[in-house]
């Protein structure tokens, strides 16, 4: 069960492309002779996403509070939609965000991040 909902405030896809990979779902186990062994793992498979948002001041708060907070440093799930197939998922942080500074200002609000998603789908 998830700890949350991604925001409403927040941008709901990807503005920045999203990339997708499978993690190795087989085990391979050495036999007396003859070639190794293979099988399949489980039948779920570990599939990660990287995804990169654009942020102004205000939502980075909303992020930086959703993960520090909400997910306890990202160590809960969380709801969201999957950005390859539109699908609703259940999501956590492989890693905390990366955030640059796009467009610096004088007033928090005014300035504008990118940020870095690195997610795994549950």
């Amino acid at each position: 069960m998830s700890a949350g909902t991604w925001p409403s405030t927040l941008p709901q896809l990807p503005e920045f492309g999203v990339s997708e990979k499978s993690l190795p779902n087989t085990v391979e186990c050495e036999v007396d002779s003859g070639p190794p062994r293979v099988r399949r793992r489980s039948t779920k498979r570990r599939i990660l996403q990287s995804a990169t948002i654009m942020l102004t001041g205000t939502q980075y708060a909303t992020l930086k509070t959703f993960y520090e907070d909400t997910l306890l440093d990202g160590s809960l799930t969380f709801d969201w939609t999957d950005a390859i197939t539109d699908a609703a998922a259940e999501l956590r942080f492989v890693t905390p965000p990366t955030v640059s500074q796009w467009t610096p200002a004088p007033a928090v609000a005014d300035r504008r991040y990118t940020m870095t998603l690195d997610l795994e789908i549950m």
